[in-house]
């Protein structure tokens, strides 16, 4: 009985390959290593996507930890002027400002009014 196994499980088998084998013969050489270059290139691209994931954390982390002395560096020489100049806004944008203030203002006393007479 187990012999009978046996030889059933050798027949199945070999069929299974007779049948890949057939099925290879049928299919021509640019077929075959077209196949294997995509089986090469998913291979390829499973490991440089691991490659990728791990390699991005590490360059976030270097360049957190070079991030205070790079802008240490940067501010050290930086004066109460050079802060004044960068942060203050231009005497002409102050100008333009202060008129657009203004009109805003007037609008609204426009509008008071014209809900007073209402």
């Amino acid at each position: 009985m187990d012999a009978l196994r046996a030889t059933k499980g050798t027949d199945k088998e070999e069929e299974t390959i007779r049948n890949v084998f057939e099925r290879n013969q049928k299919r021509s050489v640019d077929d075959h290593m077209a196949e294997e270059m995509e089986n090469a290139l998913t291979s390829y691209g499973k490991v440089l996507f691991k490659r990728f994931i791990d390699t991005v954390p590490m360059i976030c982390i270097e360049i957190m930890q070079k991030f205070t002395e790079k802008m240490h560096d940067a501010l050290f020489d930086v004066t109460d002027a050079d802060l004044d100049r960068l942060v203050s806004a231009p005497q002409s944008t102050l100008e333009i400002m202060g008129k657009l203030t203004r009109e805003v203002e007037t609008l609204q006393n426009g509008i008071n009014a014209i809900k007073e007479m209402v």
